[in-house]
């Protein structure tokens, strides 16, 4: 039962962990919201300044999400609510290929999107030409994996495209706030002999928000853009030594 494109929307099915607010930054147990550490492969995408989330991921590119809300183990430091383990995915000797498309439109939702009871504005009824906006909601997905040279060198890439409009009811009028952006991912596999592997990935997102900061009260000419995003860098290397001993090296650069 996921509502939405993002993997915090994921979190929040886990006992004990809730997003009254759907910031993408659910609260673990009553601990605050800045007290969650997102790893993906290992190691942290969240924002060292604010202590939220620093990084959108390309769903289609996570094999594999985990919440650990108590009892983390010595692999896990630096919050004190909760985890989120996330490993992406990887490619295999075998060629494959998927493309998804998801759409919203007022073409076929104009009656519908974004009308609320009126007892839920205190008995305020819509602005008038609310039902007459033009909005689109566009998901396109692509991903591509495989062998470079079987049993020994893999790729998998994967991309997103979002588009995001959202029609409002302001009481004094009527507008439409938009999102776009992209989410990027590739990571390249190279099994040097049968107990070392090495893994380099790269995670790139991009996102545009307008018209920003409107209300019943400001008008749609003093709106703002907010955009954020950036890369993260990733060479991970998984040694195996002997059935007890194992070792894995990380180092990432991570920019937003």
């Amino acid at each position: 039962p996921v509502l939405g494109r993002d993997y915090q929307d994921v979190l929040s099915l886990a006992p004990g962990v809730t997003d009254v607010n759907n910031t993408g930054n659910p609260n673990i147990h009553g601990a605050r919201d800045t007290d969650m550490v997102t790893l993906v492969d290992g190691v942290s995408t969240t924002d060292p300044f604010t202590g939220y989330y620093g990084q959108q991921l390309n769903i289609e590119s996570i094999e594999q999400i985990e919440v650990i809300t108590s009892g983390a183990t010595a692999e896990y430091s630096r919050a004190q609510g909760g985890f989120a383990n996330i490993i992406t995915k990887s490619g295999g000797n075998e060629f494959q290929g998927s493309f998804k498309f998801f759409l919203r439109t007022s073409r076929l939702d104009g009656d519908g999107s974004g009308i609320d009871t009126p007892d839920l504005r205190g008995g305020i009824g819509e602005v008038e030409g609310f039902r007459d906006l033009s909005f689109t909601d566009l998901y396109p997905f692509l991903s591509l994996s495989g062998a470079v040279i079987k049993d020994r060198i893999w790729y998998y890439v994967a991309n997103e495209y979002i588009q995001v409009e959202t029609p409002v009811n302001a009481v004094t009028q009527a507008f439409v706030t938009r999102t776009l952006g992209y989410r990027e991912f590739g990571k390249g596999t190279w099994q040097l002999n049968q107990g070392h592997k090495m893994a380099f990935s790269v995670s790139l997102d991009r996102t545009r928000s307008e018209n920003q900061g409107l209300d019943s009260q400001t008008m749609v000419e003093s709106g703002y853009v907010f955009e954020r995003g950036g890369p993260t860098y990733t060479l991970k290397e998984t040694a195996v030594f002997s059935p007890a001993y194992l070792l894995e090296s990380s180092i990432s650069w991570f920019d937003n």
